[in-house]
């Protein structure tokens, strides 16, 4: 975003400003900072990273609570089977 002359403190900043919250058609400044933004994004690969890191983190609860998943599997499973 600096690049483009903007300065938002987090990738979901651009996005959550209060100043396009107004509810009326999009601003060109707001156009523009939205496609600065997707910009940004992609080049930085962000929805990839975030997606890579989400599963490295749902993996390793897996792996620890592989137990406690696996007897709810089973006690939905029950319960499907008794409905």
């Amino acid at each position: 975003m600096t690049s483009e002359g903007l300065s938002y403190a987090t990738p979901i900043s651009a996005v959550s400003d209060l100043k396009w919250r107004s509810g009326t058609v999009p601003s060109k400044e707001e156009i523009a900072v939205a496609a600065a933004d997707k910009k940004c994004k992609s080049n930085v690969n962000l929805v990839g990273s975030a997606l890579a890191v989400q599963a490295a983190y749902d993996k390793a609860y897996i792996a620890q609570y592989k137990a406690q998943l696996d007897g709810f599997k089973t006690q939905l499973a029950n319960l499907v089977k008794a409905s």
